[in-house]
């Protein structure tokens, strides 16, 4: 199996490397529920860069260099053995 798509993130830009803000970044709880089918993820995408926009105002008060990118996603099967 060998699958790729593209996506949408909001990259923080920070100097401390805190890297891409996905779904699950607590935009407005503290505490962030993640559902275990999820748990194996870094983070989870932004289907649409329209999405990914609206939610960019909230991280930019953390990250004020914050900025939506597009990403590519590739999921390959591992070989056994």
């Amino acid at each position: 199996m060998h699958e790729t798509f593209t996506a949408w993130a909001i990259d923080s830009r920070s100097d401390d490397g805190h890297g891409l803000v996905g779904r699950y970044w607590p935009f407005y709880v503290r505490d962030i529920f993640i559902p275990l089918h999820m748990e194996g993820c870094k983070f989870a995408l932004f289907t649409t860069r329209k999405l990914a926009r609206k939610f960019l105002p909230n991280v930019r008060g953390a990250f004020p260099r914050a900025s939506v990118v597009k990403v590519s996603v590739e999921i390959k099967e591992a070989m056994n053995g």
